[in-house]
């Protein structure tokens, strides 16, 4: 089969496939993926004779789209919960989109009789305002409603977001804006630290709060503010207990290691001598010359300078409403000051490369007790950011 035909067979099969697919969606109800579909197809060159399926396709997709929002619009359910009036807020976006999508690429024919598909557009903006609107007014007699019973936190979360919705449609008065910011308030669940040191050593002022500054911009998440150390005028709802069960700090620990290295190295030349002690010959008469060497020592000095820091922690995360444990696990982290250097006497060309890079690294101060635990808790701040967050709170 030429090359050509192959391919035209291909492409035809393929638009039979991709045709029977969108068709596919359509039965099922999938009806804006089926016009997503058919508008792909479309846009490239609407009237090509392989775009004429997607055109009615887009049609019936698109009516049948239509109708099924505007039944849900006409039920009595629509207009009655807080929850419907936002899902009909969204109903009537969905049908704006719907056609907006649609409307650059009509007009759209029949080709066999040249006629105009039609496509039912409505103008659905006053529907929408009014939506808008009504969602608004209930929202704002629901949250003042909530606050005078003063309902959990997870309801104003819900209203919050809801404002939202309204706010990026740039809807919200002065007092709902108010009402938006008193629900990002009350369903705040603010949290503060607590340290507990049971390891039996000293924890120095700033390693403490090292420990208990964990977070990142005062916040384990967006509900939940955190504070290192409680506020007499905060209503807080949650306590992490930093539990530290175990922090040590070894000794300085200085070593060195006594290297001895010896090789022979060639120093010029000798006369070869046989085994009787007398110079050789060649058959010219000339003397024979051969390599002479020497030995060559260096005393390598290897120093290791070694201290170690690890602290073990048990952390809760408590409500301090029913003063129940909303989880528990242990962190813990370990941090080694490790340094070499090197120095020697005698010939350098007797060491390995190993211990030539040591000549380069000098010797180092120790670092202090508090130093070394500053190193670790960098590490447990950051697991214990990390797990904290993995909770909802």
């Amino acid at each position: 089969m030429p090359k050509s035909i192959y391919l035209l067979s291909l492409l035809a099969i393929y638009g039979c496939v991709t045709v029977q697919s969108t068709q596919k969606k359509l039965n099922s109800g999938n009806y804006d993926q089926a016009i997503e579909d058919a508008l792909k197809e479309l846009r490239p060159n609407k009237t090509k004779s392989k775009a004429q399926p997607y055109v009615f396709l887009l049609q019936e997709a698109f009516i049948k789209a239509q109708e099924r929002d505007e039944r849900s619009l006409a039920s009595p359910a629509a207009k009655t919960t807080l929850k419907a009036l936002g899902g009909r807020v969204r109903l009537l976006e969905g049908l704006k989109e719907r056609q907006e999508k649609i409307r650059p690429i009509l007009p759209l024919f029949d080709a066999k009789s040249k006629k105009e598909l039609v496509f039912p557009f409505k103008n659905y903006s006053t529907d929408y305002q009014s939506a808008l609107a009504t969602f608004a007014g209930q929202l704002e007699q629901k949250v003042q409603s909530s606050l005078a019973v003063n309902e959990a936190p997870y309801f104003f979360r819900d209203y919050y977001e809801k404002f939202a919705f309204l706010e990026r449609r740039q809807l919200l008065n002065t007092i709902q804006r108010q009402l938006h910011q008193k629900c990002r308030e009350k369903g705040a669940t603010p949290a503060y630290g607590v340290l507990r040191n049971e390891s039996r050593n000293v924890l120095p002022k700033s390693v403490a709060h090292c420990l208990l500054s964990f977070s990142k911009n005062n916040a384990l998440s967006f509900w939940t503010p955190y504070d290192a150390y409680p506020k007499k005028e905060v209503p807080y709802t949650i306590a992490i207990q930093i539990t530290l069960t175990l922090m040590e700090v070894s000794p300085e620990n200085a070593k060195q290691q006594l290297l001895q290295f010896e090789h022979e190295v060639a120093d010029g030349t000798q006369p070869l001598r046989d085994e009787r002690g007398k110079i050789v010959l060649d058959s010219l008469g000339e003397v024979i010359e051969v390599p002479k060497f020497k030995k060559e020592k260096a005393t390598y000095y290897r120093n290791t300078q070694q201290k170690s820091a690890h602290i073990k922690a048990e952390i809760e995360i408590i409500n301090l409403v029913n003063e129940g444990q909303i989880g528990a696990f242990p962190i813990e982290a370990h941090w080694e000051f490790l340094n070499e250097y090197g120095s020697f006497s005698g010939d350098q060309s007797t060491l390995e490369k190993e211990l030539i890079r040591l000549l380069d690294v000098e010797k180092m101060y120790f670092p202090s007790n508090t130093e070394m635990l500053h190193r670790v808790c960098e590490d447990l701040r950051k697991q214990l950011y990390e797990r904290v967050r993995n909770f909802n709170l």
